[in-house]
């Protein structure tokens, strides 16, 4: 079994999501039940993928952050453990530290 302890942040990389992302919905909620405490950025590496752009769909997905570029991925991953408290995990509920009016290759869950 993966040890969770002090998990921050997950990332999630798809290739090609094809169709309908329901297979991605079941992997973000089995996510959010193991670590509900930790942020999830989701790598989408077509940038033209229905997810970037239904905000409905990304709103069924549930993900913090959604990227199509792995230089921004990690820069995110950088931003995000740069704002955290050193000494708490990072919390879902707290505000995403990518802002939302970034470009299309980076994408913060609104």
């Amino acid at each position: 079994m993966l040890e969770i302890n002090g998990v921050a942040m997950v990332c999630v990389s798809y290739l090609d999501i094809g169709g309908t992302p329901s297979h991605l919905r079941y992997l973000m909620r089995r996510l959010r039940q193991r670590l509900p405490q930790a942020l999830i950025l989701i790598g989408l590496w077509r940038a033209d993928d229905a997810v970037l752009t239904d905000k409905q769909l990304r709103a069924a997905i549930g993900a913090d952050f959604y990227t199509t570029s792995l230089r921004e991925a990690v820069n995110i991953c950088v931003e995000v453990a740069t704002q955290a408290p050193a000494d708490s995990g990072l919390n879902s509920s707290q505000t995403n530290p990518v802002a939302s009016d970034r470009p299309p290759s980076s994408i913060a869950a609104s």
